[in-house]
C-alpha cells in the first residue's frame, strides 16, 4: 500500500469512527429523552395521594438492560408493597453505551492493525533498500 492510498484509508476510517460516534451520541440524548419521558409519565400515573391517609409512593428498579416501576400504598399505618408494575421499558442509553464501547473498540482495533501491517511493510522496504 503505497503512502498516499494509506493516507486516504486513514482518512476515510477516521471519519468512520467520527460518524460512528455523532450517530450513537445523538441516539444516546434521544434515549435519554425517551427513558425520562416513561418514567416521568409512570412516575405521575402511579403517585396518588387523596388527602385521607392513602399515599402511593411509587420507585423504579434498574436492573441493566430494564426498567420497572413499583409501588408502595400507605394507609394509616399500613404499607401495602405492590411489587413490579407489569409495565417494562428497556434501559436504551444502557445498550447504547456498551453498544458505542465495543463498536469503539473494535474501530480502533483494526486501524491499529492497519497502521501495524503498514508499518511492517514500510520497514520492509526500507531495509530491503538499504542491503
Amino acid at each position: 500500500m503505497s503512502m498516499s492510498k494509506l493516507r486516504m484509508f486513514i482518512a476515510l476510517f477516521v471519519a468512520l469512527i467520527v460518524a460512528f460516534n455523532v450517530v450513537l451520541s445523538v441516539s444516546f440524548v434521544l434515549a435519554s429523552n425517551y427513558l425520562f419521558d416513561y418514567l416521568n409519565s409512570e412516575i405521575n400515573d402511579v403517585s396518588y395521594n387523596d388527602q385521607t391517609g392513602l399515599y402511593v409512593i411509587p420507585y423504579i428498579h434498574f436492573s441493566g438492560f430494564e426498567v420497572q416501576i413499583s409501588g408502595t400504598i400507605y394507609e394509616d399505618g399500613y404499607v401495602v408493597n405492590l411489587g413490579p408494575l407489569p409495565d417494562v421499558i428497556l434501559n436504551y442509553p444502557y445498550i447504547l453505551f456498551w453498544v458505542s464501547v465495543i463498536g469503539n473498540i473494535v474501530l480502533v482495533g483494526f486501524m491499529a492493525l492497519i497502521l501495524y501491517r503498514a508499518s511492517f511493510r514500510m520497514q520492509k522496504r526500507i531495509e530491503s533498500k538499504i542491503l
